[in-house]
């Protein structure tokens, strides 16, 4: 208890912003989730971070992470280290690039990278069209992708992921 406290009060003071602990975690912004004395979700939607907070990098029991509508410019490469990590939102950021080894991140299944200035992904995330792969959903924009990219989704797409695009 008093390590889960340590990492609740750490993520508080670097984001500026008090935490409320709910078990309806996609819907209630700036808030946490908690299962068996372990973070397990976080929503820092509409928090102005400018940055992904640096305390996230030791949850290892992280299955949920939306950090919507912030104004976070990179994802840091340390992210492939939440290997909990089943649902990632990052839509209405202003990113520009995904790292490498995002497409590294096994448990993925649910990834929204809606709204940002994304023009490819990394030839890491090809793996997700494999059989095996738990991964099912990829929001991403519609227009403006690379040529990798775009075969990447029609893989994605022929092995049943649901792409969510923007409608015009």
């Amino acid at each position: 208890m008093a390590s889960r406290n340590a990492s609740v009060k750490a993520l508080e003071k670097s984001i500026g912003v008090k935490l409320k602990v709910t078990d309806n975690i996609e819907h209630i912004d700036k808030s946490l989730k908690i299962e068996k004395d372990e973070i397990v979700g976080i929503n820092l939607n509409y928090c102005d971070l400018t940055e992904i907070p640096n305390e996230i990098r030791k949850l290892r029991s992280l299955e949920y992470l939306s950090l919507a509508f912030n104004e976070i410019k990179e994802i840091p490469d340390w992210v492939n280290e939440l290997e909990s990590l089943v649902t990632f939102v990052l839509t209405g950021n202003k990113i520009k690039r995904l790292p490498r080894n995002i497409g590294k991140i096994e448990s993925l299944e649910v990834f929204h990278i809606l709204q940002n200035p994304i023009d490819r992904l990394p030839m890491s995330f090809r793996r997700y069209a494999d059989i095996y792969s738990q991964f099912r959903e990829l929001g991403i924009k519609r227009y403006g992708l690379n040529m990798n990219t775009i075969e990447t989704i029609k893989l994605l797409k022929q092995r049943g992921v649901k792409i969510i695009e923007p409608k015009q």
